[in-house]
Parts: structure tokens; sequence; C-alpha cells
């Protein structure tokens, strides 16, 4: 039983440590909002249609766009 218990935690510190975004127990509502935006702003920026429907709607273009993200 212990070693299970042993085994998971070592896992998810694992996981932790390895992907900065993956929350834990203590996590706060600020930080995991600090977490879900970085990510989402990383994905448009890695994905070209979605930059590009961004830039049409704000009338802006691609790189300024990618630029104010990355802000």
């Amino acid at each position: 039983m212990i070693d299970g218990v042993l085994i998971g935690l070592l896992t998810n510190l694992k996981v932790q440590s390895k992907y900065v975004g993956t929350g834990h127990a203590d996590t706060n509502k600020f930080e995991w909002m600090v977490n879900q935006h970085r990510d989402s702003y990383a994905s448009y920026i890695g994905h070209h249609s979605l930059i590009s429907y961004f830039a049409v709607a704000q009338n802006e273009s691609i790189a300024r766009v990618k630029f104010e993200f990355v802000e």
C-alpha cells in the first residue's frame, strides 16, 4: 500500500517538473488562470489558422497579432 502511494507521488512530481502548467492540490485560482492563459496563447501562436482568424477579426497583420500574444 505504501509503495503504491510513493510511486504515485513520484509520478506526480515527475510530471509536474516536466510540464510547468500541470497543477497540484495547492494550486490557487490565480496560478491556475495564469497557466491557462499562457497555454492558450502558446496554442494560438502555434496554430497558423487560429492566428489568421484573430488577425482578420482584429483587422491586424498576423505578425502584429503574434507579437501582441507574445507580450
